[in-house]
């Protein structure tokens, strides 16, 4: 439904607060740095189920294919419902919290 979280694993919603640059503190406080957007990993990952299944539901997507000079590794971008779907999670569901 609109404007509802979505069922995801704790590791997903890990996966994708770290690729858009969040980090908590010992108190479980989120903080944001930066404006990034990207998480590098290659198939060999134990990341790489959740990349795949995050994908599949359009919270992230594949924005640039293996590349030598990243190691044969891909980047996956958050995607704007992926964005929507970290902000609209309640505190306790997010990956810092405790």
């Amino acid at each position: 439904m609109e404007g509802e979280s979505m069922h995801i694993s704790k590791r997903e919603r890990e996966i994708m607060e770290h690729a858009l640059g969040y980090w908590y503190d010992t108190k479980g406080q989120r903080f944001r740095k930066g404006d990034r957007n990207s998480f590098v990993t290659g198939p060999e990952s134990d990341d790489w189920p959740f990349l795949e299944r995050l994908c599949d539901l359009g919270l992230m997507c594949v924005t640039m294919r293996p590349a030598d000079d990243r190691g044969g590794m891909s980047v996956f971008g958050v995607t704007a419902k992926g964005r929507a779907e970290i902000s609209a999670a309640p505190a306790e569901q997010r990956a810092g919290s405790r």
